[in-house]
């Protein structure tokens, strides 16, 4: 199983070898290689973790054009950041919002 979390690249070793040589070639050898493979696993991106299920925010019909409305916290179950998580409201889904990391 390959699991980005626990570990994010393999290194090993593989050997070639012909073990059966045309007789015209045996000088030519030794009928074997070896080299070394490196395998990245890529992050596969998955729903951010929320601190609560649910959030009731009310904003001020006066509440200028950007302003806080309160707080959520999300993290990244890969790194465990906030910084790249993003939301965006079903009243505007065209709108995309970034959360603020603090």
């Amino acid at each position: 199983l390959l699991d980005y979390e626990t570990r994010n690249s393999y290194t090993f070793s593989v050997e070639v070898v012909n073990p059966i040589v045309d007789p015209r070639f045996i000088r030519k050898g030794p009928f074997k290689d070896q080299a070394t493979v490196r395998v990245m696993i890529l992050n596969a991106d998955e729903p951010p973790r929320f601190s609560q299920a649910v959030y009731h925010l009310d904003v001020s019909e006066n509440c200028p054009p950007i302003c806080a409305v309160g707080r959520v916290y999300a993290v990244d179950p890969d790194t465990g950041q906030s910084a790249n998580i993003r939301c965006l409201s079903h009243h505007r889904p065209h709108m995309i919002y970034p959360l603020t990391p603090h």
